[in-house]
């Protein structure tokens, strides 16, 4: 799969990650606690631990794996979220994505969500895109179904969500398939 270089937005520019990110994403996301209640991503210490996930995440870019963007306002500069798309088949895409707390509310996960789903409808071989979220994370439901995604169940037990609880905890998954 060639993931595009590049995805552009009414109101963003998704490209891929680079190390001069791992501030901004520090800032923005990796240090708050809020933030980062529903996801899988260790609280930062430093934006030295951030550099290497940004690291980790373009040597994954690299090897055909996983492609991270970040979501970027073109007429500032300033990072919005993230998104990232896993490979795991060639045919299934997953994704999973955090915007930044001031900019919650504001429609820009849901447009990030439905630009990648635009772009896989293109693809040949791209069969299914799905996601999943802690089966409590309201916001994070909303923007799949916006998006155009269709629940397909919870899945129990599926994963630890660190903020949270060290116990498994229920997801709720959704897709769009072909």
């Amino acid at each position: 799969m060639e993931p595009p270089h590049e995805i552009r937005t009414a109101r963003l520019l998704l490209r891929p990650i680079e190390e001069r990110d791992a501030g901004a994403i520090f800032e923005g996301w990796c240090q708050d606690p809020e933030a980062l209640r529903y996801l899988t991503w260790p609280h930062q210490k430093s934006s030295n631990e951030t550099l290497q996930l940004v690291r980790s995440a373009m040597d994954a870019w690299g090897r055909g794996v996983a492609f991270a963007y970040v979501a970027v306002q073109p007429s500032n500069g300033e990072l919005v979220g993230y998104l990232k798309m896993t490979l795991e088949q060639p045919w299934r895409l997953a994704l999973g994505w955090i915007v930044a707390r001031p900019y919650w509310g504001q429609g820009f996960a849901t447009e990030m969500v439905r630009s990648v789903l635009a772009w896989g409808h293109q693809q040949t071989d791209l069969y299914r895109i799905w996601a999943m979220t802690h089966r409590d994370h309201a916001a994070a439901v909303r923007v799949m179904e916006k998006a155009g995604m269709l629940r397909e169940g919870i899945l129990r037990r599926w994963l630890v969500f660190p903020h949270l609880s060290p116990e498994p905890q229920d997801v709720v998954c959704y897709s769009v398939a072909r």
